[in-house]
């Protein structure tokens, strides 16, 4: 049995926000609850169609190039090593899909992508849903969520993105006002997806009322 946690994404201000700034679609407004506001409970996963034999052989090379880039920068550290390539990827996809300009080219050139935006993430979701099929042998659940300040607005397109190919609304919180409370509130939350086997995947302090964007991933694998 293998059990593990990833904390993939961890936008407090900068770089999850400034790309989602960089959509073109309207923001939604403070008044205006997005989909999934203000509701912690477990969110149904989407399911897609079978993922293309070319677009899967794609989606692979890219997974195995990032692999092999982190395997470099962290194989010389002393101990064990347990990594998840397509498990980062997922994250960082979920990140993409709110970048534009520079920012986007940036990661699309780190994580080794071909295609555009709306394909790639159409590939992982695609993959992220086949990973999740109940038919296949073993027990896997992938985790994704957007825990943002309440009075903060975001980009609908980015919203609408993560929510419809990853399952992965925005639940509101108030960072600005209680940090910790909110850093407990995204524990809890992992730790029901993952059957409290994934505890404490935020350490106290790294939530602070500057945090305007918490991006999970997280997987249970039985």
């Amino acid at each position: 049995m293998f059990r593990r946690s990833f904390l993939h994404w961890f936008a407090p201000l900068t770089l999850g926000l400034s790309a989602c700034a960089e959509l073109d679609s309207p923001a939604t407004s403070p008044e205006s609850p997005s989909p999934g506001e203000g509701s912690l409970a477990t969110t149904p996963q989407p399911q897609h169609a079978p993922l293309a034999e070319d677009a899967a052989k794609q989606l692979a090379a890219s997974n195995n190039a990032l692999g092999i880039d982190l395997y470099r920068k962290l194989a010389g550290k002393p101990g064990n090593l347990a990594l998840s390539p397509a498990s980062i990827s997922f994250a960082l996809t979920m990140t993409y899909a709110g970048a534009a300009r520079e920012t986007a080219a940036e990661m699309k050139r780190t994580l080794h992508l071909n295609g555009s935006m709306v394909e790639t993430v159409d590939s992982a979701a695609k993959l992220s849903s086949a990973l999740q099929d109940p038919k296949n042998p073993g027990k896997l659940r992938i985790a994704n969520r957007l825990f943002g300040q309440k009075d903060h607005a975001f980009r609908q397109d980015f919203l609408e993105r993560n929510r419809a190919a990853f399952g992965a609304p925005l639940a509101s919180l108030g960072f600005k006002q209680e940090p910790e409370a909110a850093r407990r509130t995204i524990n809890e939350w992992v730790e029901q997806q993952t059957e409290k086997n994934i505890k404490d995947l935020l350490p106290a302090g790294i939530i602070t009322s500057d945090t305007r964007l918490v991006l999970v991933n997280a997987i249970y694998f039985l």
